[in-house]
């Protein structure tokens, strides 16, 4: 009987310190994950956020097949960045991170893109790597059923622009419906900073 409960006691803390250090493993990888570091397909090869440090940069998730507040963002901004001078150009991009990976591709979103400022560079990963981004930069969406629709779903998504600074510190979240005017002056306040 002693040696079923020792042998039990013994399990037990067994059990105990694998739980522990399994949730101290995974505690570890979630605070060392940094979606800034993760790699995406871009049109200029394989990036991350992080090798953009050094310019300011616009964050902007969305789809293409945005009825509506995906485009008219790529307007605003592509109007403000036509109102900064080409120095000015030179020190600021806007990464356009594609929400919708299961249709959308790498090419067809270089397609769309062309449409607006050259400045806009598309960054394309599998779902579960835009979910994991998103997830731990604090950025919405959900796919939503359209069952009369022929697209099938579209997607709900936080409409913001990140700010991000010249070092990669998130500086502000830039609501919808912000002009091209006030997208210059955040971009303007960030070009004066050391």
């Amino acid at each position: 009987m002693k040696t079923k409960t020792l042998f039990l006691n013994v399990l037990f803390a067994t059990f105990l310190a694998f739980a522990l250090y399994y949730s101290y493993q995974k505690g570890e990888e979630k605070r060392s994950y940094n979606p800034y570091q993760v790699q995406f397909e871009t049109s200029l090869g394989k990036k991350s956020i992080a090798d953009f440090q050094g310019k300011t940069v616009l964050i902007y998730f969305g789809f293409l097949s945005c009825p509506d507040v995906c485009p008219t963002t790529l307007q605003t901004v592509t109007s403000a960045f036509k109102k900064l001078s080409i120095e000015e150009q030179n020190k600021v991009v806007m990464l356009f991170i594609d929400l919708d990976p299961e249709r959308d591709k790498l090419e067809n979103l270089k397609n769309y893109l062309s449409n607006f400022h050259s400045n806009i560079i598309p960054f394309s990963a599998d779902l579960k790597t835009v979910k994991e981004v998103t997830k731990a930069i604090g950025i919405f969406f959900e796919k939503v059923p359209l069952k009369e629709s022929k697209m099938g779903y579209t997607i709900d998504h936080s409409t913001g622009l990140l700010l991000l600074s010249k070092t990669g510190e998130l500086i502000t979240n830039i609501n919808h419906g912000a002009t091209s005017a006030e997208i210059v002056a955040y971009l303007k306040d960030e070009f004066k900073k050391p």
